[in-house]
């Protein structure tokens, strides 16, 4: 079938094949290269990242201005943790537990269940921030249902 397809091309471009060896030759370079080629890709190919990423910005960058990377008013998430400035931030903001507490009382679903899945989800989760996230399970898990609720 290929053979034929590539003997209609050269049919009617009336082109010939510049190695001087013929629509068969031609036929197999393609398919050994195209194999091979196939065969590096496939050898080489890492598994795909996870959709997200969430980058901790490099020190140089954060050293240079640091207001523009030091939350501020809001603090999610576990790059700030153990900061100073931020644990300030973290501890004024009781507006993540409000919420939560709020999402818990109009009816959803019982905590357990958000739990659940976030316990499902976690090490995806985690794998989405470049680094080392340097929190306990539990405490990750919590800063991720707080998040949710905000």
């Amino acid at each position: 079938l290929v053979n034929t397809k590539v003997n209609d091309m050269h049919a009617e471009t009336g082109h010939a094949d510049a190695s001087g060896l013929g629509d068969i030759a031609i036929d197999v370079r393609i398919l050994n290269l195209s194999e091979t080629i196939d065969h590096q890709m496939r050898a080489s190919s890492r598994p795909p990242p996870p959709r997200a990423q969430i980058y901790r910005v490099p020190e140089r960058l954060h050293a240079a201005d640091k207001d523009a990377y030091e939350p501020r008013f809001l603090s999610f998430g576990p790059y700030h943790r153990g900061d100073n400035v931020t644990e300030e931030v973290r501890r004024g903001n009781s507006s993540k537990d409000d919420d939560l507490a709020f999402a818990l009382q109009v009816g959803g679903p019982p905590i357990l269940e958000y739990i659940k899945y976030i316990a499902s989800i976690e090490a995806k989760a985690r794998s989405c921030y470049g680094g080392d996230v340097a929190m306990e399970w539990d405490e990750f898990c919590t800063m991720l249902l707080k998040v949710g609720c905000s």
